[in-house]
């Protein structure tokens, strides 16, 4: 069954479907930096350690994405747009919203909501403190953290 007409037929029973979405970062085993698929935009890359090194900069042993970089803000919000349009859903939850650079995060609700007013964006925020979590409903402006 292809998903959008699994999103259609949970809409027939009255149930709302949200995507879990991950843009800061690849999985495990992804190729090499100058093997990344990608990497044809000028722009598209890892965030850096410490010491510079591109590919090292990892969150629990991932490559960190850079989502400053307009290429790669591009290319998640288009790609976002592109899975809304095409399959009807109804939200979408954003995975390790702290670990991605607040810019990306305005670029992104602006041309979602712009378009998708009515979609519902969730935030992940592992923490308990309600100031800390507080700060990414209030300047991130998501539906819900």
């Amino acid at each position: 069954m292809y998903l959008q007409e699994l999103v259609q037929a949970l809409h027939d029973e009255g149930l709302k479907v949200i995507l879990d979405m991950v843009v800061n970062h690849t999985g495990y085993h992804t190729p090499e930096y100058n093997d990344y698929p990608l990497k044809k935009f000028a722009d598209w890359d890892f965030n850096k350690n410490d010491e510079g090194d591109e590919q090292k900069k990892w969150l629990c042993g991932l490559p960190d994405l850079n989502c400053g970089s307009p290429y790669v803000a591009d290319y998640f919000i288009q790609n976002i747009l592109d899975w809304i349009e095409q399959t009807g859903i109804d939200g979408i939850r954003m995975d390790t919203v702290k670990h991605v650079e607040d810019r990306f995060w305005y670029l992104f609700k602006a041309h979602i909501k712009a378009r998708h007013p009515g979609i519902t964006l969730i935030g992940e925020v592992l923490d308990y403190n309600p100031a800390y979590i507080g700060r990414y409903q209030q300047e991130n402006d998501f539906d819900s953290i």
